[in-house]
């Protein structure tokens, strides 16, 4: 790959990373950022490798498309603008930045002051952007590839396709059904694996379900008064 390039101007849309044309198209929205930097990680994300400045905003659309670049590329994004509190403004590029529309998220999250975007502890501490750089610790992206005709086609039969009125829909939580039911293994509680376990699924027919809907499936982080709550 060849990292030596600045991007090209690209497409503003769609959103995200998108693979095309031999390289990958990053946009991203920001209402009030005056600049976004792309940044390039190795596979682990550990080690950033380039850093360009996006083109625009265009409607408020940065964008950029990188030559060369390929499926399995990590990335972050540093975005520049007021530090102004008191309007509602944070930006502080020393952070890097998941990507919103992040397909694939690398790393596993930790709750550090080096994260937060103003200087704890502080009794001024809001007013002050904090100036150390996260970006070895900070969860990045992944470029994906995309599914193809044959793979969208394998996709589409699994849907269910039961009659809505012999369907019994059943909302339920990922998390929160697989770490506690008992027939499931401990190492595959709380995880898609255990909602998949011939013991949920078997839960699941006793009650007569025909169809799941999941409840979230995006990625998230508890707040941190209740992880204090256990």
């Amino acid at each position: 790959m060849n990292h030596r390039l600045a991007p090209q101007e690209g497409r503003p849309y769609p959103m995200g990373s998108h693979l095309r044309d031999g390289g990958v198209n990053f946009a991203v929205f920001s209402q009030h950022a005056q600049a976004i930097d792309l940044c390039l990680y190795d596979a682990a994300g550990q080690t950033e490798t380039a850093r360009w400045r996006l083109h625009g905003p265009h409607d408020g659309v940065f964008h950029g498309f990188v030559p060369g670049l390929e499926a399995g590329q990590v990335y972050g994004l540093r975005a520049h603008g007021p530090y102004a509190p008191q309007q509602g403004h944070r930006f502080n590029a020393a952070k890097l930045l998941l990507d919103p529309c992040a397909r694939e998220i690398v790393g596993r999250f930790e709750r550090r002051d080096e994260h937060l975007g103003y200087v704890s502890g502080h009794p001024d501490g809001h007013r002050i952007p904090d100036a150390r750089d996260n970006g070895a610790l900070a969860l990045k992206a992944r470029v994906v590839k995309g599914l193809d005709a044959s793979e969208r086609q394998t996709l589409s039969l699994g849907r269910p396709r039961r009659p809505k009125g012999r369907m019994v829909l059943y909302e339920v939580h990922v998390k929160g059904f697989s770490q506690s039911h008992p027939g499931v293994p401990e190492h595959l509680r709380g995880t898609y694996a255990g909602l998949a376990h011939p013991a949920s699924v078997a839960h699941f027919q006793r009650l007569g379900v025909t169809t799941l809907s999941l409840l979230p499936v995006h990625y998230a982080l508890d707040e941190p008064h209740l992880v204090r709550l256990g």
